[in-house]
């Protein structure tokens, strides 16, 4: 019984460090190119360095999520060269103080570079621009009301979907 628990554990931990290094090797990156001189990423409520990197963080991270759907061996290198954000900030007499206020007219743009790879090798490259004018005239199921991020995940998401997984 000794012997079947120690052998349990050693194969749980060699597959558990085979599919981290799995993980690793396959794992996407998210960059931005100079993100001072992109079109709408203005902070509304906090500092614009604070601002700056918690929407790249969000980004990152989105990025990595949809890139688990991703073929085995398969990964992908996104550069954002510019980014719009749905709606802009704006003071609000009423709080003292500026918020992001979302209508129609100030829809989301995404622009970037994106590099899918297989192997290591490039496979696939192209600069995309993504921008959505109906982009509060569709359904949110899936996406919580308090994402700030909604609807530029929504056109990532689309775009992985519709473009980058069919190309494959």
């Amino acid at each position: 019984m000794r012997t079947f628990n120690l052998l349990f554990i050693a194969t749980s931990l060699l597959v558990t460090f085979s599919s981290v290094a799995n993980e690793k090797a396959d794992k996407s990156s998210v960059s931005f190119d100079t993100p001072k001189k992109f079109r709408d990423i203005r902070a509304s409520d906090e500092s614009q360095k604070r601002f700056t990197s918690r929407l790249q963080k969000k980004l990152d991270n989105y990025v990595q999520k949809l890139s688990k759907e991703l073929p085995e061996g398969h990964s992908l290198n996104i550069v954002f060269t510019d980014i719009d954000l749905a709606g802009r900030a704006e003071y609000n007499v009423t709080m003292s103080r500026e918020i992001r206020v979302v209508k129609h007219h100030d829809w989301p743009r995404l622009n970037f570079k994106a590099e899918l790879l297989k192997g290591g090798n490039v496979i696939q490259s192209e600069s995309v621009e993504l921008k959505d004018l109906v982009f509060m005239d569709r359904s949110f199921v899936g996406y919580s009301s308090g994402d700030t991020l909604r609807y530029e995940k929504r056109m990532l998401k689309d775009w992985f979907r519709k473009e980058l997984l069919n190309s494959i």
